[in-house]
């Protein structure tokens, strides 16, 4: 589960992976502690765990998945209004465990958002 400002409106939505329907749902969130009802995205692989972070530069949420199933990391790159692109843009073959962890960060000096996928 990761949580953040999708649709660039200062209240905070949420985003879960569900491995068993191999897929991510994006809850908007209202700005009183409610959400919308969710939006599934099929992502396949099982995917386990999920970021949000602005990888490209443009000012939109972005997400990253880690798929158990297909041992890949993917990314859907966001509008900005709260809808993300449904192709997969980049998908990695990447050893995802059980316990590995996912995150967005800066990482350096040009403040660019980068992935890191953490094996435990």
């Amino acid at each position: 589960m990761a949580i953040g400002d999708l649709d660039r409106d200062g209240d905070s939505d949420l985003v879960t992976a569900n491995k068993f329907n191999s897929d991510v749902s994006v809850l908007l969130g209202n700005g009183d502690g409610t959400f919308q009802s969710p939006t599934s995205i099929a992502v396949g692989g099982q995917p386990q765990f999920v970021a949000i972070g602005d990888l490209n530069r443009d000012a939109a949420a972005d997400l990253v998945i880690a798929s158990y199933g297909s041992n890949a990391v993917c990314v859907l790159l966001g509008h900005g209004d709260g809808t993300l692109m449904r192709r997969i843009l980049r998908r990695e073959p990447f050893p995802v465990r059980s316990r590995s962890e996912i995150s967005t960060a800066t990482l350096c000096s040009t403040s660019w958002r980068r992935m890191a996928v953490m094996m435990t």
